[in-house]
């Protein structure tokens, strides 16, 4: 979400006032050289259909991180309830297709 930020993008943050649990996605335009970066970076998670030109899915700590990558767009959603990409995909399906 950091580079979505500096980047000027767009963050958003849903929070479950119960849980404390968060569901954060970032959509921005990086440079060329940092969207390529980050879409090397991403490659080491597992290859999703479907949403964009690529997409990749990683679950770290017990966070599933879904980015997508479409034309300049990079889209990263991030959230404790993302066990698996199925759980993200129509977030980030609809960030994808208005950031177009």
């Amino acid at each position: 979400m950091a580079r979505a930020a500096a980047d000027d993008g767009t963050i958003c943050r849903w929070v479950n006032q119960t849980s404390g649990a968060t569901i954060d996605i970032g959509v921005s335009s990086p440079g060329a050289t940092a969207f390529a970066a980050a879409r090397s970076a991403a490659r080491s998670g597992t290859p999703v259909g479907g949403l964009g030109d690529e997409a990749y899915f990683t679950v770290s700590g017990g966070v599933g991180v879904l980015q997508a990558f479409a034309g300049s767009i990079w889209v990263t959603a991030s959230s404790e309830y993302f066990a698996v990409p199925q759980d993200a995909t129509t977030i980030v399906a609809k960030a994808v297709a208005a950031g177009r």
